[in-house]
């Protein structure tokens, strides 16, 4: 509560792109542009329990499953891919996870997700998104090169889906999250260097 450093670790040879709290609060999970994702146990001082190394390129997004037990994450060549948080495995058959409910969603590939793409594409179209916090009616936010924040019905499943497109960045936005009560939207823009807050209504 003091804000006084509680543990450092020099485990990753690249720089951090994304670190997520497991919901139970047992993980912290690191992802890094040396391509892996390095989990840690918070109730061992932080000491690193397993790493996920199946990537071949830098980690770029990350959630935790509803239950804690599963990680989905997106990298830089972009590829999704599914590990065990016990031990960082891969998950050969992702169809086995398709029920599950996950924590967050801020991976901007994946099956809940695979309707905000447009048709022709080049794969970078979208930088970041975020799905809201709260059940029922759920949004996914996405923002992509051009400087759109787009905001879609979640799940978005069926290709080309309409979305609701709002403006303030000249270039990319480089992150996107919704607050804790969904009543605003936070983004980051590339060059500009502002963040901008959109009220949901």
């Amino acid at each position: 509560s003091d804000l006084s450093v509680a543990h450092e670790m020099r485990d990753s040879r690249e720089w951090i792109a994304e670190a997520k709290f497991s919901p139970d609060g047992k993980t912290l999970a690191i992802g890094s542009h040396d391509n892996k994702i390095y989990l840690y146990d918070v109730e061992k001082n932080f000491i690193l329990r397993a790493k996920c190394e199946s990537h071949n390129s830098f980690i770029t997004h990350l959630d935790f499953s509803e239950d804690s037990e599963y990680i989905q994450s997106n990298c830089g060549g972009f590829d999704l891919m599914f590990h065990k948080n016990e031990d960082g495995m891969v998950i050969n058959s992702p169809s086995m996870l398709k029920d599950i409910e996950w924590h967050t969603f801020t991976c901007t590939l994946g099956w809940s997700v695979q309707g905000m793409w447009p048709e022709v594409t080049d794969q970078t179209h979208y930088n970041a998104c975020d799905r809201s916090n709260k059940g029922g009616k759920s949004i996914v936010a996405a923002a992509d090169i051009t400087g759109l924040l787009h905001f879609f019905h979640y799940p978005c499943i069926t290709k080309g889906s309409p979305s609701v497109k709002a403006q303030a960045h000249p270039g990319q936005i480089t992150n996107v999250r919704f607050n804790a009560n969904d009543k605003f939207v936070y983004t980051c823009g590339g060059a500009d260097r502002t963040v901008c807050q959109w009220k949901i209504t």
